[in-house]
């Protein structure tokens, strides 16, 4: 979050992150940007903020489109909810397990935690390795 002249400026960045109090008056910072910003709630207090717009599901479509790469050949592995467009894009979606709830009701299919092996054996079980 970069302030000049008192106006925030986000041109510079692609993400910031919130950490919020009973005193945060976030509502109103909410308000305020609510046409600039979108606010990824990741519980506890605390909020991933982007530029309207964008997301990891337009990274994958600027990606689609730079490689000429259709839809259904796109795979999408998260566990978070700032996961979730991306996973509701991707003409595959893999959950880890132990998500985030929204994650796993999400996703075609869950595989094993990362530390386990998970991206590993989603890969094997698809037959991409």
């Amino acid at each position: 979050l970069i302030r000049r002249q008192r106006q925030m400026c986000i041109r510079d960045s692609d993400k910031f992150c919130l950490c919020t109090t009973p005193e945060s008056d976030l509502s109103g910072f909410m308000d305020k940007y609510k046409d600039k910003l979108t606010f990824i709630d990741r519980g506890n207090d605390f909020y991933e903020v982007i530029p309207v717009g964008h997301s990891k599901a337009t990274g994958i479509r600027f990606l689609m489109d730079h490689f000429d790469i259709p839809l259904e050949d796109t795979i999408a592995v998260g566990d978070s909810t700032n996961d979730l467009p991306m996973l509701e894009y991707a003409g595959l979606s893999i959950g880890m397990k132990k998500s985030d709830a929204p994650v796993l009701n999400t996703v075609d299919y869950v595989t094993d935690t990362v530390e386990n092996d998970g991206i590993y054996k989603a890969m094997k079980h698809f037959e991409l390795i």
